[in-house]
Parts: structure tokens; sequence; C-alpha cells
């Protein structure tokens, strides 16, 4: 895809709305189909025999 940049800096931000929630729902279906495409032929997944110990997480303040 091309986009003519002094097109879009003329572009209201209604249609640079629009364009950013189009441009988002290609990218976002594009990620889907590689994913299932990948996820076709990868090993299935394996269930970890042991859990990770001595981490602990905290919040902090700003």
């Amino acid at each position: 895809m091309e986009v003519n940049p002094a097109a879009l800096a003329l572009a209201s931000e209604e249609v640079l709305e629009r364009f950013r929630r189009e441009i988002s729902t290609v990218v976002v279906r594009r990620l889907a189909q590689v994913s299932r495409e990948l996820s076709a032929t990868a090993p299935a997944a394996l269930r970890a025999e042991h859990t990770a110990t001595g981490f602990d997480l905290q919040l902090l303040d700003n």
C-alpha cells in the first residue's frame, strides 16, 4: 500500500481516523491469518511439569 504523504497531511481528522481504523483492521486480519497458518503446522503445546519458584511480583508506585 502506498500513501501520498502530502495527501495524508491535508486529510481531515475524520479521514485520518478512518484510515487508522482500516489499517488496523488489515494488520489484525493479516496477523490472524499468519497465526492460523503457523499453528496448522506447529507441534502441540506442552504443559510444564515444574513451575518457576522464587519469583515475587509486586506493583510499584510511579
